[in-house]
């Protein structure tokens, strides 16, 4: 779902697939309905040093909706994807290693529920709005106890 630089490279090497479909971009208010539908989430991000310290938004909305990630990536996403233990993480470009985390999924429904579960329990915990509005209004009175009421 969506576009990119490679999708039409990806359409072209997709021919006569049946088992891959590729949709053009929907709203956002759309998208958690695609996500649910899914068994599971895929995350890439190319090989460069400019990827190092992004996590995308696409791995919370994964975890947003409880379902498992595999990811290719360094840094920063891959450390929180293992802190969560929410997914499969393989070295960014390395198709193999993506295919084989994909085929682990296939075969092991009690993982894949198991990894989709830590990743909600993980968002819920850390990344819920009105914790996260209470965390920094706590900071926020603790720097300057004087200045908020």
């Amino acid at each position: 779902v969506g576009d990119g630089s490679e999708k039409p490279r990806l359409v072209e090497l997709a021919q006569g697939v049946s088992t891959v479909r590729f949709l053009d971009s929907l709203p956002k208010r759309e998208i958690p309905e695609v996500v649910a539908a899914a068994d599971a989430y895929a995350v890439t991000l190319r090989d460069l040093p400019l990827f190092q310290g992004a996590v995308p938004s696409k791995l919370y909305e994964a975890m947003s909706a409880a379902k498992p990630v595999v990811l290719a990536a360094r840094g920063e996403a891959p450390a929180l994807l293992a802190e969560a233990d929410a997914g499969l993480s393989v070295p960014p470009e390395d198709a193999p290693a993506f295919a084989e985390a994909v085929e682990r999924l296939i075969r092991d429904p009690e993982m894949r529920a198991r990894l989709g579960a830590n990743g909600r329990r993980l968002v819920e915990d850390r990344y819920d709005r009105e914790k996260l509005v209470d965390r920094f209004e706590t900071m926020l009175k603790e720097i300057t106890p004087h200045a908020i009421g």
